[in-house]
C-alpha cells in the first residue's frame, strides 16, 4: 500500500513528495482463506504478511533477523521498481525500450542494489526483453566523454 509523505523545502516554498510502502493482506485472499478454514495458528493471516513493514531494523545478530531484513529490503525494492513502471507506462509509450533515456533511479545504499536485480527481472519475465538489451536498459554504456 503506498502512501506519500510530505517534505517541505528549505524556507517553506517547496513541497516534495517522499514516497513509502506499507504490507497490507489483501480482504480477498484472507476471505477466500477464512472462508476454506484455513487461520494460522498465530492469528489471522494479515499478521504475518504485515510484518515486513511493522518492525524496524530487525536485529541481524539472528538468523531470522537477517532473513526479515533482506525481505523488507526486497519489498521496498520491489514495491518502488513496480511505482516506477506504473508510473512511466501512465505517463510515456506503454513501452520498456526507452526506459533508459526516461527514467533514473539512484542507488545510495547497499540494499538498493537489489534494485538492478528487479529492474533485470521484470524487464526479462515480465516484459519479455533479451536479457542482453536487459543488461543494456539497466546499465546503460557510460557517456563517452567529451574531448578538447
Amino acid at each position: 500500500m503506498p502512501y506519500d509523505l510530505p517534505i517541505v523545502g528549505y524556507g517553506g516554498r517547496t513541497v516534495n513528495w517522499l514516497r513509502l510502502f506499507a504490507a497490507r493482506s489483501s480482504d480477498e485472499v484472507r476471505h477466500r482463506d477464512l472462508q476454506r478454514g484455513r487461520l494460522p495458528a498465530g492469528g489471522l493471516p494479515e499478521d504475518e504478511s504485515e510484518t515486513v513493514s511493522k518492525v524496524l531494523y530487525p536485529s541481524d545478530a539472528v538468523a531470522a533477523g537477517r532473513e526479515l531484513r533482506l525481505l523488507q529490503e526486497y519489498f521496498l525494492v520491489a514495491c518502488a521498481i513496480r511505482d516506477i513502471f506504473r508510473r512511466y507506462e501512465r505517463r510515456r509509450e506503454p513501452t520498456s525500450r526507452t526506459f533508459a533515456a526516461r527514467v533514473a533511479i539512484q542507488l545510495n545504499d547497499t540494499h538498493p542494489s537489489l534494485t538492478v536485480l528487479e529492474l533485470m527481472r521484470i524487464l526479462v519475465d515480465e516484459k519479455r526483453m533479451a536479457w542482453e538489451e536487459a543488461w543494456e536498459t539497466v546499465a546503460p554504456p557510460a557517456a563517452t566523454p567529451i574531448t578538447p
